[in-house]
């Protein structure tokens, strides 16, 4: 099974990201981990890009899949956490679950902003 059969079968969905050109996109929401600040009634959202092989400025560059998770923390910043140049199903689940892990450990440490209070 390849890596986007694996990510639909997995509850994965696909979008069209306008920022990310040519690429697949997938997105997934996860319950049990903090809200973002600014989306307090959703689930957290993680997406999963694919890049595939390219060659660019005469690099040969190989497929790979990157982890991207954002969101605004308690004190109204926003933050970008991603991991990139992953080559297998596992590794991008386990860097997919890592983030989540990060970002609740984040928003625990982090005081609101007095204005959001």
């Amino acid at each position: 099974m390849t890596i986007h059969e694996q990510l639909l079968q997995d509850g994965w969905r696909t979008f069209n990201c306008p920022f990310r050109e040519k690429r697949t996109c997938y997105a997934r929401s996860f319950e049990g981990y903090a809200k973002c600040n600014c989306n307090k009634p959703k689930n957290k959202q993680v997406e999963v890009y694919h890049f595939p092989s390219n060659r660019i400025a005469g690099l040969d560059l190989p497929e790979s899949w990157h982890v991207e998770l954002n969101g605004e923390l308690p004190d109204e910043h926003w933050i970008r956490m991603s991991v990139e140049g992953l080559q297998a199903y596992d590794e991008i689940i386990t860097k997919v679950h890592d983030l989540l892990h990060a970002w609740d450990h984040l928003v625990s440490i982090i005081p609101p902003s007095p204005e959001s209070e």
